[in-house]
């Protein structure tokens, strides 16, 4: 069984490469948010010289690497393997919507964003502290999505 480091560790990397894979896409697809654009009247957002500037930075210094046709087919495989193993293991084939639900919920539940240091964590891992701030950030979110609506 693997210790919690070693899976913090692959959470680490997974994360590394999935930040990487946004400053590509960013780069390379980037969307047009019209109405900030209009409001603005001019054009900033993804396509701004400066937003390229950070995407190119980290980019230098985080390479990003296609994975090959090949590679990714296998991947492909591999996973589906898994889930019928996992499907089979669990005695249940496609989910209800009001499973998937419960489960995404459950899933949720152990995630727990962190203002402080600006990343997400595993809920069980977190501090009091580190609780209450994220608490409390989720109230002041709701509470500006409140005005919002009301305006």
């Amino acid at each position: 069984m693997e210790t919690l480091q070693d899976l913090q560790l692959a959470e680490e990397l997974i994360k590394q490469e999935m930040i990487t894979m946004l400053h590509f896409d960013c780069l390379h697809h980037p969307s047009i948010n019209r109405d900030s654009q209009s409001q603005r009247g001019k054009t900033r957002g993804p396509a701004s010289t400066s937003n390229n500037a950070s995407h190119i930075g980290h980019l230098e210094t985080h390479p990003y690497k296609p994975v090959p046709t090949e590679d990714m087919e296998l991947a492909k495989a591999v996973l589906a393997a898994e889930m019928e193993v996992v499907k089979g293991g669990m005695g249940h084939g496609d989910l209800s919507m009001e499973a998937y639900s419960q489960v995404w919920e459950e899933c949720y539940g152990q995630v727990l964003y962190l203002p402080a240091q600006n990343r997400y964590t595993r809920a069980n891992l977190a501090s009091k502290k580190d609780r209450i701030e994220s608490l409390e950030k989720k109230l002041e979110v709701r509470k500006k999505r409140r005005k919002a609506g009301d305006a």
